[in-house]
């Protein structure tokens, strides 16, 4: 075999060729996968909504300084007279919701990642509630490492913020799904509601012409006083409403008029008078388009409510209504703007360029192995039956030789 396999000798050059195909496609596109496929450490990306109408409860005009005993909008119908019902203090801003988050590598364990991220809630240019979450996460699933590894912070305006889940287990997505998204449900973490609700496939869309899995969650009937401390505070008889943050402090309690209006009176059947306690409750619709192939969000539309009702009964059925003219917190419906889209799909195609790259590079050197190991056997099964040949005529020309030549 050696003489097969000298230096000079094709199928030598032909064997190897077939080796190196074999490893180019075999070998280079798995590792490029297993590189893409975990969630990067140096991940910097911020998202904002367009700016939308937000219905809210206008705080600064309600409470403090000489204002304080005033009511809300006294040039509406029925609130010209203090204390004024809670309608009276509504007002429609514009709002817009900002995302900030990063990624770094984590100390002790290459498989895992920090993340650090801050939501800002911004209506004319400033906070009116903002999020601050720590959290480590498995780069292979993006879901929270095992252990008391989170925490969060919720501020509301200029109160002071409230931590909550400071060194606690925390389950569910946030900003990335897994790459090779399925068609199932995963659960979902929402910061509002302190814990992960399942957020559903329902179909497949096209974003811009990216193929796209759409998920949707919806959540009600959370009481934000649980959750994250919020309560609201009434001055004398019921008027100058605001905000505080005080977990397990005492409920905002008022005549119902002040809350309700004459028809929902009698659907709840309360009396005008009669003293009647509520907290802050949230709801909201979310829907988010996710490139199945990286896991990367492509768009997010979330429809946020946050309103008063006296118990979870109540705030389930105001949940599944249109937003309330007497009770609404806030409300607004938020939806990526086009920068925030565009950077997305970028992202998006540079990675699925690269692993399309990698499938053709597959299936090429694949496809050339096969036929230079093809071409290597024809070329070694011609060497033996040629060899095989003259060693045959070698014979028959000794068998042909005379006998005293022999």
């Amino acid at each position: 075999m050696r003489a097969f396999f000298t230096s000079r000798d094709p199928l030598r050059w032909v064997i190897i060729g077939a080796i190196i195909s074999l490893l180019i496609g075999a070998v280079l596109p798995p590792l490029f996968e297993n590189r893409s496929r975990p969630l990067a450490l140096d991940i910097r990306n911020a998202t904002a909504t367009a700016h939308a109408d937000a219905r809210m409860l206008d705080v600064a005009n309600a409470a403090g300084g000489e204002e304080a005993a005033r009511p809300g909008n006294p040039e509406r119908p029925g609130c010209s007279t203090a204390p004024a019902p809670l309608r009276c203090y509504q007002v429609t801003a514009t709002a817009q919701l900002r995302h900030e988050y990063a990624t770094s590598p984590d100390a002790e364990d290459d498989s895992l990642a920090n993340l650090d991220s801050t939501m800002r809630v911004v209506v004319g240019g400033q906070d009116v509630a903002r999020i601050e979450e720590h959290s480590l996460l498995n780069r292979e699933s993006t879901y929270p490492a095992r252990g008391e590894n989170n925490s969060q912070s919720v501020a509301v305006g200029d109160l002071d913020p409230q931590a909550a889940g400071e060194g606690s287990a925390r389950e569910g997505l946030r900003f990335f799904f897994p790459s090779a998204t399925e068609q199932r449900s995963y659960p979902y973490y929402d910061p509002m509601t302190g814990s992960a609700d399942p957020i559903d496939f329902v179909r497949t869309e096209k974003v811009d012409g990216v193929p796209a899995y759409v998920f949707y969650q919806k959540v009600s009937g959370i009481n934000l006083a649980e959750t994250v401390g919020l309560a609201l505070e009434l001055g004398e008889g019921g008027g100058n409403p605001a905000l505080r943050q005080s977990p397990g402090g005492p409920r905002a309690a008022a005549p119902a008029r002040i809350f309700y209006s004459d028809k929902e009176l009698a659907e709840f059947g309360y009396r005008r008078d009669e003293i009647v306690a509520v907290d802050p409750w949230y709801a909201v619709d979310r829907t988010f388009w996710v490139e199945p192939t990286t896991g990367i969000v492509l768009n997010v539309e979330e429809k946020v409510y946050s309103y008063l009702a006296a118990d979870k009964e109540q705030a389930e059925t105001m949940a599944q209504r249109p937003w309330s003219e007497e009770r609404t917190l806030f409300a607004s419906t938020f939806n990526w703007d086009e920068e925030s889209r565009d950077k997305a799909l970028a992202e998006v195609g540079n990675t699925v360029t690269g692993t399309k790259v990698m499938s053709v590079l597959s299936w090429l050197g694949k496809g050339v192995a096969i036929v230079l190991l093809a071409t290597a056997g024809w070329m070694l099964v011609r060497r033996r039956n040629a060899s095989t040949d003259g060693l045959t005529a070698e014979a028959v020309a000794a068998d042909a030789r005379p006998e005293s030549v022999r």
